[in-house]
């Protein structure tokens, strides 16, 4: 082939791929608008399935060998299309869910570092990066952000302490003050690949010494957005971000003018309380499946059948055990630790003053079986029967 005549080739390339794109999102929309319409979807129900249903499309369709219980165009309500996909998706939804995100992964474009933009809400600072999917969505993430922050503050009556503490935050890299800072990386930058290792979200929570010499602490998040779905990520940082927060005392940091690092250690400690950590996760759980777009996209099932599906099986995990575990076990038991963990926390939310989960937040993170009982009054195993029967009802 002669050299000039490899334009017309790779311009009929482009337009042929510009026209298939086109027209699967065509398909997508014209699909998911007659779904909505009767079913009678309306607002956030709304909103979430037309945001997030074709990213999921996407993945499903994008396994050739897939088959497939009837084509999806021959679907008429959002409930049949539920159904068409929990057929595909089998039974372990979490283990789809991270199948899906290393795909959304794989598809992700790199991005040049140099174009980052900065936005503001209330409580955040969101650093992304132009053009990129956090930077498109960036009004809906300040949106669920502020919602999730206000949500776990309420949940332990503590936002005057979380106030308190969020005054004396500053991050000296944007030189921003009393603001939470949210990175969001489009995908595996090198910055992002330091912060992040091998995860999808990290949450940071230090202290440094201001040009005054004051303690200040440091709050920070980093997320990797890839679409509407990473939002479940964030809302599970910002859980931690916010307990860390309320369970500090700043007293320590603030007391007097600090000289050096050594100093700044001894006063940050004097006001760290580690938490239990069947706590500081089950509360970023809590936050994923509870505060967030899980219980308005129409797609996914009660979370209720999901809890149940895993403590009903042989290879559910006693929460004496659960409550007692270090990380190294969440991290290998995480499916059933996570639904398990966010589900007990919802019951004790549901049915037991607010003052008692801060009380054994507050307890630190030795003995945390013994704290519970203590502080709630019942044995762990009568509490978890009364958990269980309250899921069966």
């Amino acid at each position: 082939m002669k050299r000039r005549d490899v334009w017309p080739v790779l311009i009929f390339s482009l337009f042929g791929f510009l026209f298939a794109t086109q027209e699967k999102e065509s398909r997508w929309n014209e699909l998911l608008q007659h779904l909505a319409e009767k079913s009678q979807l309306e607002g956030e129900k709304l909103f979430y399935f037309k945001k997030l249903t074709p990213f999921l499309l996407d993945f499903i369709f994008a396994d050739s060998q897939r088959q497939f219980p009837q084509k999806i165009e021959s679907l008429q309500t959002v409930d049949e299309l539920r159904k068409w996909c929990e057929t595909i998706m089998g039974g372990d939804l979490i283990d789809f869910g991270e199948k899906m995100f290393h795909y959304f992964e794989e598809k992700a474009p790199p991005y040049s570092e140099a174009n980052r933009r900065q936005f503001e809400s209330e409580h955040f600072v969101f650093l992304t990066y132009a053009e990129s999917p956090g930077d498109k969505d960036m009004p809906m993430i300040i949106d669920n952000s502020e919602k999730v922050y206000a949500a776990i503050q309420d949940i332990f009556g503590f936002r005057e302490e979380v106030e308190k503490s969020l005054k004396t935050v500053l991050n000296k890299e944007i030189n921003k003050e009393q603001k939470i800072s949210v990175y969001i990386y489009p995908s595996r930058t090198p910055e992002a690949n330091k912060h992040l290792k091998k995860t999808m979200g990290a949450s940071s929570f230090g202290a440094t010494i201001d040009e005054k010499g004051n303690g200040r602490l440091t709050a920070r998040l980093n997320i990797l957005y890839f679409n509407g779905f990473s939002l479940a990520i964030l809302y599970h940082e910002i859980a931690h971000i916010v307990l860390l927060l309320g369970s500090f005392d700043i007293t320590q940091l603030t007391a007097k003018t600090l000289q050096g690092e050594s100093d700044l250690r001894n006063s940050f400690f004097a006001g760290y309380k580690k938490i239990p950590l069947f706590l500081q996760e089950g509360i970023g759980d809590y936050a994923t499946y509870f505060c967030g777009f899980y219980s308005q996209w129409p797609l996914l099932p009660p979370f209720r059948e999901l809890v149940l599906s895993v403590v009903s099986c042989p290879e559910s995990i006693p929460l004496e055990i659960l409550i007692q575990e270090s990380a190294l076990f969440i991290l290998k038991n995480h499916k059933r630790y996570s639904l398990e963990a966010a589900s007990f926390i919802r019951f004790l939310i549901e049915h037991y003053d607010k003052n008692k989960l801060k009380q054994w937040l507050l307890s630190g993170d030795k003995k945390p079986k013994e704290n519970f009982e203590r502080i709630f009054g019942l044995d762990l195993k009568t509490m978890e029967k009364k958990w269980q029967g309250n899921l069966k009802s």
